[in-house]
């Protein structure tokens, strides 16, 4: 399986925060490899240093000065019904997050609800609210602008808006979960989602989240994938069972920075 990390700096949610701010890759300075005048090329060094100074002392003024500036995100979450595998059940997860201190956010839904989101970290960067078992249900969310209203530290208030539309993925299927012929590794295996632009893993045991794989691209072109995990690894330090969820993800655009819908599924195996 040939994977593709895609870059947290690039999500808007981390969760996906999924997930979620941009970053691009910087362009690489390039000297002559045969530097015709010694001098000159002493003095363009020298500049290129002054240059370096105060590109660190106006990043470090940057990231000192923190605004009051969230990313909104409300998407859809797909499982399947435990009742009745062959069916699928939908939620709406509605998320905030900001550099600056947040101490309380609601969003609005087009059907005029409020829902209150919660600060479960209490780092007032992160608020969220998942949809319970009881909250998933046979239709799809409501499709429209969802209005988020966020209220900083500072005193500030802020709204930002997310459109929803109905599209929605399908949670993958996992394959099996099973320990390696040798008993060292465990290796989980799924079928291939044909419109998944990105997949996450996340392994608990009990209430305790032990592993966390960031959103990742497969570009093998295989219809089943596969991780392994070393048992030996610091992930399973006790015996017990571990359920692995594996998500696929849709974005809103090509851009990846707000998720559409994510599709959840779960396999336990003991240890």
């Amino acid at each position: 399986m040939v994977i593709t990390n895609i870059n947290d700096g690039r999500k808007k949610n981390i969760l996906l925060s999924l997930t979620r701010f941009f970053s691009r890759p910087n362009k690489k300075f390039k000297l002559p490899k045969k530097p015709i005048n010694t001098q000159s090329t002493m003095k363009q060094l020298q500049t290129l240093a002054t240059c370096l100074v105060f590109i660190i002392f106006f990043t470090s003024c940057e990231k000192a000065t923190v605004v009051s500036v969230a990313a909104a995100d409300s998407f859809i979450k797909v499982i399947r019904n435990p009742s009745d595998t062959s069916k699928l059940v939908y939620g709406l997860v509605n998320s905030v997050f900001s550099y600056n201190t947040m101490i309380s956010a609601k969003v609005v839904t087009p059907d005029n609800a409020t829902i209150q989101l919660i600060d479960f970290s209490s780092s007032g960067n992160s608020l969220y609210k998942m949809p319970s078992d009881l909250e998933f249900t046979s239709t799809v969310p409501t499709p429209g602008n969802y209005a988020y209203t966020v209220n900083f530290r500072d005193g500030e208030t802020i709204t930002y808006t997310n459109a929803v539309s109905p599209s929605t993925i399908t949670p993958v299927q996992i394959v099996s979960l099973v320990k390696s012929a040798g008993a060292d590794s465990v290796i989980v295996s799924w079928k291939a989602v044909t419109n998944a632009q990105a997949y996450s893993l996340k392994i608990t045991c009990g209430p305790t989240q032990v592993y966390y794989q960031n959103p990742f691209s497969d570009t093998s072109g295989k219809s089943i994938l596969r991780l392994s995990f070393p048992i030996a690894n610091a992930i399973f330090t006790q015996k017990g069972t571990y359920t692995f969820e594996i998500d696929d993800l849709l974005f809103e655009t090509s851009e990846m920075t707000t998720i559409q819908s994510v599709g959840a599924a779960k396999k336990d195996i003991v240890l």
